[in-house]
């Protein structure tokens, strides 16, 4: 639909591919959608109910809660720690880049749209701790079979890598040189405070999430993302190269 419509005006002959390209999907889709439909029918499921439920039976919108992600697993999405459920992680590094992306490119048609897919995916991995997964719940047909939200993770991931590499496009331009101060600050001062956290973590010895010695690699690629963007607007690393360093980090 997105193609059809991206010039302004109805795209008849992306439509006539678009028509095609869904028969030959649904033919070839046949061969395992129709006996999974069968089987839908005639089996039952095991969903955390005391007792199983059939194909026409509603799973109980309680059970989506224990499939769900918890709001403070949102952590997970720049921090190396493994808080239990799905794990959201990209990384400091690909997070700051695509929100550069998002912020530098948003005139660019999908950029929103990506932006968008990013933010109400990680916001349904929450599940009922969040509006969003009861509108949904309520309004699409059969959401109520999809126990995990936390699943959704993997729109997410879809979503921020081709932002990341919008990010990492415009990043070090010179256009961007009000940005790059700012993001130089903001890293800086996040790998001081998760320093800080990790420092204190340690002494105290705490366990768990909080004692995850990972955590101070975030610092030290925070710092490092900070420095290399202060080198490039100083001149001293090639932004080429620097894009480079980015892609190991």
């Amino acid at each position: 639909l997105w193609l059809c419509v991206r010039s302004g005006r109805w795209n008849w002959s992306v439509a006539k591919l678009a028509t095609a390209s869904l028969v030959f999907a649904v033919i070839a889709g046949a061969f395992q959608g129709w006996p999974i439909a069968e089987y839908g029918r005639l089996s039952v499921r095991w969903v955390g109910t005391p007792e199983p439920l059939a194909f026409n039976e509603t799973t109980p919108y309680y059970i989506h809660e224990i499939y769900a992600q918890k709001p403070k697993s949102l952590l997970n999405i720049f921090l190396p720690v493994l808080i239990p459920g799905w794990i959201p992680f990209v990384g400091i590094t690909a997070l700051t880049l695509a929100l550069f992306g998002v912020i530098l490119a948003w005139r660019q048609r999908h950029v929103p749209w990506l932006g968008c897919l990013a933010l109400c995916s990680i916001l349904f991995t929450l599940g009922p701790s969040r509006l969003l997964h009861g509108i949904v719940y309520a309004i699409a047909p059969l959401l109520d079979k999809a126990r995990s939200a936390g699943a959704a993770t993997a729109l997410f991931g879809m979503a921020i890598s081709p932002l990341a590499a919008i990010g990492l496009d415009r990043i070090f331009d010179d256009a961007s040189e009000w940005w790059q101060r700012r993001a130089a600050w903001v890293l800086t001062g996040f790998a001081v405070v998760i320093a800080v956290m990790s420092a204190v973590f340690a002494l105290t010895g705490a366990t768990g999430a909080a004692g995850d010695t990972r955590l101070i690699m975030a610092s030290f690629i925070a710092l490092g993302f900070a420095a290399l963007v202060i080198a490039v607007r100083a001149k001293a690393i090639p932004a080429s190269r620097a894009a480079i360093i980015v892609l190991l980090m």
